[in-house]
């Protein structure tokens, strides 16, 4: 996980990454070789290199602690507690599963918008070794992707349309050809009853395939249903197949070590010699030597079989570590299968050290430098992120990646650190993306190794080199975890990610859907100007918010003193912290008789006890502002109306709307607003008492009296609620979940068209109809990932309604089928396209540019609008405005620029409110 603070503009960033490759460059090549480490520069001196870092080593060991923590919290069935009760997450999961026949018939079809380039939490990699341009591999909340190419491209397998969950684990193939698929994943936080308590998305069992990946089938022994025995396959660590009986399928579960001797067709909890205390309790990696030996973790044990693979005994004579531990990964020699390794991670989630077996398992002892603060690749997180591998080809040598670096070597031959975080760039031959999980080598060629991260994948051809080098292979791959969108006046999308910053689409990349990333490290909430697109705003953890003026080339903090005091981390502000943007206009005229467009935006963000909220949004000319509004409790959603309120929820329950902002009296010079109180209109008895967590408040456009509240947790309680008279004193709430699953509902939409209420949910979206009770699974196209937020947002005009989605594990997404019955006169293009232009301004065309006295505007509108043209600089201050009155058709403009000083300038062509605009320079 990272969280970069470094705010600077494209061109110098490009710089900096150029410098910061050649430093990287210069230390990998500059070091010795076969030096021992403390010879090296540590971890610590190499993240230092990079100015962005600098606070790296103190802050990023937390963070993916704190975003399991802030899903948990969602999910739990006690939002106080955290306590999450399985039985009822199994409870839903069948019920989703049961609901298939509820399924839309197509009258709601979602269309990926991307991004296809950026990748997300990868756990294994699977080579085929009869055609090493075959590889699968799965995202953990995003399904399974298969390659042709050798990892030039990626798809989707067919097999996530069959999934009630997308979440992959494991991958492995018996001598045989059959592949087996394992899922659930449990490395994302504290365990609780055996099961990971924090993402801890259910697996679906294992899935097999008889045709080399073509098709596969779950396992009937190992569906995951409401009963005891199919528990033990909810979350699975680790496959495993006996080499010399191909029908011997080993399953690492979170519930213990399971063994079938029929290729799946059964399975029991067999091992023989497992310590009393052991039994039951997670396994979480294992491998088998060409002999059939296993060796198996199990409870942070290990184990080591006899011959036959079934009966167990603790297996180190001498020196294999049995305290401080929190998680050990296993590999072997495929030289020599006496060469055991174990990289293993302490209680503080570093680096305990390498171990080494050269006899099998029986003797061991260090092959690294033992819990050292300059050797941990693993950083803070090596529970979560520890990709270990042994060299096909040299026994001596394994590689090793955690959190921020990958080293390769061993204690006999020395360590280099062969990949790093940064600098963040394609470009850089030695980046790998942070978090890492997995590493595979090719089985026909030794050279080509894969790492599978947080980021997707990475490849390397020359991995037997003392500095091999790596290239991003994410085209197509797209499992991105978002955890909020928002829409552009043309359809591009903005959405923050967990771990791969905040993306901007806007369909003219090097694919159509490819995403750029516009701020690292974790995403979170966000927001796009419909009047000023090339105004910005997005978050880091904890609510530290920025903004951007040119379309997110530069972003900077907002905050003044005042809002810093109480906004961000460890003053109770959750990890996403919730905001949204207000916008209006009213018009003036200038000396000329111009009539001159004055956009204004509200901005208001959600922390322990207040909403702060700032008027100068929009005005990059100024220092803004900031006022705040007392609420009961930690504000965990806000939502602006289009008539100008707020909408707040807190996790203990409350529900507010604010009105009035725009009347209400401010005093900048002591940050007091006055006239305005938050109204209380719902708490827990309205939801049926408890404790509950509010996701969303979401009003009905035009029509504020109608307002959805969406509720967190997987418990017998109702999770949405519906009141038709929100604005009375004390409003009514109904339940509206019906047949709709018991599990936490993140978002809602009232569909402005038709009525239908869309609910986001850890399978993906439902709805229901208006004027009916029942829900139904719309997942066409979009499967049944997790969807933490729905926005239904104007494409072009204010009568052309879109929904747009953001799904935690399948990147964004948006339907129009609703539009396009219901206003067909929106004249929607197939697939999404951004322009930049809103469809009243159907072309714009600048020139010359760069210009000097005079700009030339061609424009061709498609009915007749007021047109108005503003020049704006870098802060987003006005330096020219000229009105041309309404106009239609093809149009050339003539703007005066005599008084425009020479510089970078933005061109914005409004019409009747809506703008788009160009760079353009201005040299005299």
């Amino acid at each position: 996980m990272k969280n970069k603070k470094l705010f600077i503009s494209a061109s110098l960033t490009v710089g900096l990454l150029a410098l910061g490759a050649v430093l990287f460059d210069s230390f990998i090549t500059n070091q010795p070789k076969g030096k021992v480490v403390s010879e090296l520069y540590s971890l610590k001196e190499i993240t230092e290199m990079y100015p962005a870092d600098l606070d790296e080593e103190k802050n990023e060991h937390r963070y993916i602690k704190d975003a399991m923590a802030y899903v948990n919290r969602m999910r739990a069935t006690d939002p106080n507690t955290g306590y999450l009760d399985f039985s009822k997450m199994l409870a839903a999961k069948n019920a989703v599963k049961l609901a298939a026949n509820k399924r839309s018939s197509g009258s709601v079809t979602w269309e990926e918008l991307g991004p296809d380039n950026v990748g997300g939490r990868t756990r294994d990699i699977w080579i085929d070794p009869t055609n090493s341009n075959h590889l699968l591999t799965g995202g953990v909340t995003g399904g399974l992707f298969v390659s042709n190419d050798a990892a030039a491209s990626w798809s989707p397998h067919p097999l996530n349309d069959e999934f009630t969950n997308l979440s992959i684990s494991s991958i492995v193939r018996a001598s045989n050809g059959d592949i087996y698929v394992g899922t659930g994943e449990s490395w994302v936080g504290t365990q609780q009853n055996g099961f990971g308590t924090f993402n801890g998305h259910i697996g679906n069992g294992i899935y097999k395939s008889t045709d080399n990946g073509n098709t596969f089938e779950q396992l009937a022994s190992t569906a995951v249903t409401l009963n005891e025995p199919s528990e033990n396959f909810a979350f699975i660590n680790e496959l495993a197949v006996q080499p010399i009986a191909p029908q011997t399928v080993y399953a690492c579960t979170q519930r213990g070590l399971f063994i079938s001797f029929d290729g799946g067709a059964t399975f029991g909890n067999t091992p023989l010699g497992l310590a009393v205390g052991d039994q039951g309790k997670p396994a979480t990696d294992i491998v088998i030597a060409s002999d059939g030996i296993v060796h198996l973790i199990q409870n942070n044990k290990y184990y080591r079989s006899d011959a036959g693979g079934v009966t167990f005994s603790l297996g180190a004579t001498s020196g294999f570590p049995t305290s401080n531990i929190s998680r050990i990964e296993l590999d072997l020699s495929p030289q020599d299968n006496n060469y055991v390794y174990a990289a293993i991670a302490n209680s503080n989630d570093g680096l305990r050290g390498v171990y080494r077996s050269v006899d099998g398992g029986v003797n061991w002892s260090a092959y690294s430098p033992e819990n050292s603060n300059a050797f941990n690749p693993l950083g803070f997180q090596g529970s979560y992120d520890l990709a270990f591998a042994v060299s096909p080809v040299n026994k001596d040598k394994v590689y090793l990646g955690g959190q921020f670096a990958m080293v390769a070597g061993g204690n006999s031959i020395g360590w280099l650190t062969i990949a790093f975080w940064q600098p963040q760039s394609f470009n850089n031959p030695y980046y790998i993306h942070a978090d890492m999980h997995v590493v595979k080598f090719d089985p026909n060629n030794s050279d080509i190794m894969y790492v599978g991260s947080d980021g997707g994948i990475n490849k390397t051809t020359n991995a037997s080199e003392n500095q091999p080098t790596f290239t991003t292979r994410n085209k197509g791959y797209n499992v991105t975890q978002f955890y909020d969108i928002a829409a552009g006046i043309s359809g591009e999308v903005l959405a923050g990610s967990q771990d791969n910053g905040t993306n901007f689409i806007d369909y003219q990349g090097n694919t159509r859907l490819s995403g750029l990333e516009l701020y690292g490290g974790d995403g979170g909430s966000c927001a796009v100007s419909k009047l000023n697109p090339l105004a910005m705003f997005s978050e880091t953890p904890f609510g530290e918010c920025r903004r951007s003026s040119n379309g997110g080339e530069s972003w900077g903090s907002f905050f003044d003193d005042f809002a810093s005091s109480f906004v961000g981390e460890g003053r109770g502000t959750l990890f996403i912290a919730p905001f949204d943007l207000y916008e209006t206009w009213d018009t003036s005229i200038n000396a000329n008789n111009d009539t001159i467009i004055n956009p204004k935006g509200i901005f208001m963000i959600g922390t322990a006890n207040y909403v702060a909220f700032t008027l100068d949004a929009l005005n990059f000319g100024t220092d803004p502002v900031w006022y705040r509004l007392p609420i009961s409790g930690t504000v965990s959603s806000v939502t602006a109306s289009r008539s100008g309120k707020f909408y707040i929820g807190t996790t203990g329950g409350n529900a507010y709307v604010i009105s009035g902002l725009l009347n209400a009296t401010y005093n900048p010079g002591n940050n007091v607003v006055t006239g305005v109180t938050p109204k209380l209109i719902g708490n827990n008895p309205d939801w049926g008492g408890g404790s509950r967590y509010v996701t969303s408040v979401v009003p009905k456009e035009g029509g504020d009296d109608t307002l959805v509240v969406t509720l967190a947790g997987y418990s017998n309680e109702d999770n949405i609620f519906l009141t038709y008279n929100a604005n009375a004193a004390s409003p009514t709430f109904n339940s509206i979940q019906n047949d709709l699953p018991s599990m936490p509902v993140y978002d809602a939409v009232i569909d402005y068209y038709t009525g239908a209420i869309f609910a986001a949910t850890d399978y993906g979206v439902w709805s229901r109809q208006n004027g009916t009770t029942t829900w139904q699974l719309e997942n066409q196209g979009l499967n049944t990932t997790p969807v933490y937020s729905l926005k239904e947002d104007y494409l072009y005009e204010g009568d052309c309604r879109v929904i747009y989605a953001a799904s935690y594990g399948r990147g964004a997404y948006r339907t129009t089928t609703l539009t396009a019955q219901n206003r067909p006169s929106c004249k929607l293009e197939q697939g999404a396209t951004s322009t930049g232009k809103p469809m009243t301004l159907k072309t714009l065309n600048v020139y010359p540019n760069p210009m000097d006295n005079i700009a030339f505007v061609e424009v061709s509108l498609t009915k007749s609008a007021n047109v108005n043209i503003v020049i704006y600089d870098i802060l987003g201050r006005v330096q020219k405005q000229t009105s041309f009155g309404k106009l239609e058709g093809n149009q050339k403009l003539q703007m005066n620029l005599e008084d425009v000083p020479c510089g970078n300038y933005i061109l914005s062509v409004q019409t009747d409110g809506k703008a788009t605009s160009k760079p353009i320079v201005v040299l005299k």
